[in-house]
């Protein structure tokens, strides 16, 4: 009897069946893993958490640079992580040491960290590559304030707003400065030179001078004795505060010596409901090579600086700046000088 047989070959049935739940499994781990990298890299880097992922991304698999390392490093600053932000500077030092973008943001870091005499050399080579950037410079004031002491550091604050006088953080450390040491003059002086003479104009500032005290008649016990400490911050003007009337808000006015007659805006006039005298008495005066048709406003007192002034002629007009000129200042003695490349000058009584 003839029997037929069949070779039978392995079933890949099986296979297949053993196959799909490793696939599936292994896709779930895949997903969950990717998902608790999502849900940590959110955690860490909030809503830049998409950047900081690419950029990580890039330094793994593309290559690490140093525009890599300060793009993370400025993510940290804007999340105010200064761990974070110290971890990739320090990176970017270490590779290469004269980089002034992380020079500057290292030092700032360890000044924000209170860690003054480590961020202090890291200033100075920032500043001997020829970096002037003027946050930096406010942070190196602060840096040199606790170092060195308050004055030092102050120089530096006021060369951030030289710099740029719309640098809130630094205009609001030396204003509030200065108040504090009574140096009035001085403070309010900053004001006019970071408003150009118009806080109307700015809102932080306008809100600033409409507190109580510098509305208020503000005198000391001196009245013979004036000393008014003013700076320039455009290395040309220097403002006066001065009240016009009582219970008004404080006006600013350049100082300028070689301009005989005191002049103000009709607008200042308006806005303070001061009346002026006839028309009829109107002159020519010339200011800046413009010939001015003005006619005088007489007070019998001002308030310059906290310091009342009795009888004082101002000469107005509708183009005409709000300027303090020789007839008022030749009672005082001037002294000018420079510090740190800021302008000072100083009226006192002769």
């Amino acid at each position: 009897m003839l029997t037929l047989t069949m070779e039978v070959k392995p079933s890949t049935y099986v296979n297949h069946n053993m196959k799909k739940p490793i696939l599936r499994w292994s896709f779930i781990v895949f997903l969950s893993l990717f998902f608790i990298t999502l849900l940590m890299q959110f955690i860490f880097w909030k809503q830049y958490s998409l950047e900081a992922t690419y950029v990580q991304l890039k330094n793994i698999f593309l290559k690490e640079t140093t525009s890599n390392y300060l793009e993370l490093g400025a993510i940290c600053n804007s999340l105010e992580d200064t761990q974070c932000a110290k971890k990739y500077f320090s990176h970017i030092i270490e590779r290469e040491p004269n980089n002034k973008l992380a020079l500057a943001n290292l030092a700032m870091v360890l000044t924000k960290q209170k860690n003054w005499k480590d961020a202090e050399p890291l200033f100075k080579a920032y500043f001997t590559l020829g970096g002037e950037s003027y946050d930096v410079f406010y942070w190196f004031g602060l840096t040199e304030k606790a170092i060195h002491g308050v004055e030092s550091g102050m120089y530096w604050v006021l060369h951030s707003l030289k710099i740029n006088p719309d640098y809130l953080l630094a205009g609001e450390e030396i204003v509030n400065h200065y108040l504090a040491q009574n140096n009035l003059p001085l403070s309010l002086s900053i004001i006019g030179s970071l408003t150009r003479g118009h806080p109307e104009n700015y809102k932080y500032w306008n809100s600033f001078l409409n507190r109580k005290e510098f509305i208020d008649d503000i005198d000391d016990e001196n009245p013979g004795k004036v000393n008014w400490e003013l700076v320039s911050l455009d290395g040309l003007n220097y403002y006066l505060p001065l009240v016009l009337r009582k219970n008004t808000r404080i006006k600013f006015f350049s100082v300028f010596n070689y301009v005989e007659s005191n002049l103000i805006s009709t607008d200042t006039l308006n806005e303070l409901l001061i009346p002026s005298q006839n028309i009829k008495e109107k002159k020519i005066i010339k200011f800046n090579e413009r010939s001015l048709s003005v006619y005088p406003v007489f007070f019998p007192e001002i308030y310059v600086a906290g310091k009342k002034i009795e009888d004082v002629v101002f000469y107005t007009c509708k183009s005409c700046p709000n300027v303090i000129g020789s007839k008022f200042l030749d009672k005082y003695e001037l002294q000018y000088w420079t510090e740190n490349k800021i302008d000072f000058l100083k009226i006192s009584s002769k």
